[in-house]
This record gives structure tokens, sequence and C-alpha cells, in this order.
């Protein structure tokens, strides 16, 4: 009887105490390309990219596509390339069985 006490009181000090995180539990390293993380973006969704021509000067819509238009494919495609870089950390992972679906 003295025992069944004796647990009784020892059982809620016990319940608090940390167990050992089980292998599956903890932390994998993703070994992500640091590029996977880059935004393209800033958060407040500028590109970084603007056109300041004079909008009344005709020349200055001629060179539109210089100006702008080609430096936000390039930013389009280095952006596509950091997302295909997440794409094949998420797969790596996926295969590993670290991540499902």
């Amino acid at each position: 009887m003295t025992r069944l006490l004796c647990l009784l009181l020892c059982l809620p000090l016990l319940a608090g105490c940390p167990g050992q995180t089980p292998a599956s539990v903890r932390p994998v390293p993703a070994h992500c390309q640091a590029s996977c993380f880059v935004p393209c973006v800033d958060a407040a969704g500028d590109t970084g990219v603007r056109w300041e021509a004079d909008p009344v000067d005709p020349a200055a819509w001629d060179a539109l596509g210089e100006d702008v238009i080609d430096r936000l494919a390039t930013k389009l495609r280095t952006c596509d390339t950091r997302r295909q870089a997440c794409a094949q950390c998420l797969e790596r992972l996926e295969q590993a069985g670290v991540i499902v679906r």
C-alpha cells in the first residue's frame, strides 16, 4: 500500500520530465542551395526595375524595351532558376523520405 501511495505521488513529477526526441522527429539538414532563399522581389513587391523616362518623349518609348523589358526578363530568368533550385531540393528531400506530399 505504501508503494502504491509513493508511486501515485511520484507520477505527477515524472509526467513533467522531458523525454528524448526520437530520431525521426529531429531536424534534418536540407542542403538546399542558398540561391533558393533569395527573394525575387522586396517586401513591398518591388522588382527594382523602373522606367524613369519622360512618357511624352517618343524616344523614351523606343528605349522601353532595352531599359525595362530586357532587365525584367533577365530578372525573371534568374528568379526561375532560383525556383528550380528550390524544387530540386524539395524533390531530394521527398526521395530521401524526409517529407511527403
